[in-house]
Parts: structure tokens; C-alpha cells; sequence
């Protein structure tokens, strides 16, 4: 399976694999995360803390602290 072991393949499959899963951090993660956001909004009851590029500058951190994106040097 192309893909397989790849965080993002992971993260496709989170709700199968764990569908009990309450807390995931990923911080310091944003150099191999893509595809983030639509686990954020499929999985509301998951307490997730991630870090990524920011979109308009990628020198810029985003950091997802459970309820909002804050942008981070």
C-alpha cells in the first residue's frame, strides 16, 4: 500500500483505527502533517494540538490548541 506507515495515511485512518481516541498531540509535527484540518472538523470530540506552516507565510508557525488556529513565530 503506497503511503503506508506515512503520518497522513494515519491521519486518513484515525477514525477506523481509533474511533475511542479523546487526545492527540502533534505539535512540533508541521513538516509532515498535511490534511489536519478536515480531522479537526470530522472528529469534534477529539482534543487535538497541532502545529503547522502558515498558509500566507511560511515562516510563520500556526498552532491549533484545541478550539482555534494562533499564529506562532
Amino acid at each position: 500500500m503506497k503511503g503506508r506507515g506515512k503520518v497522513n495515511n494515519f491521519l486518513e485512518r484515525i477514525q477506523v483505527l481509533l474511533p475511542k481516541l479523546r487526545k492527540l498531540n502533534l505539535e512540533y509535527s508541521h513538516k509532515v502533517i498535511t490534511g489536519i484540518e478536515k480531522l479537526i472538523k470530522d472528529r469534534k470530540d477529539l482534543e487535538i494540538l497541532v502545529t503547522r506552516r502558515n498558509k500566507s507565510n511560511s515562516n510563520f508557525i500556526d498552532k491549533y490548541d484545541g478550539k482555534e488556529w494562533i499564529k506562532k513565530i
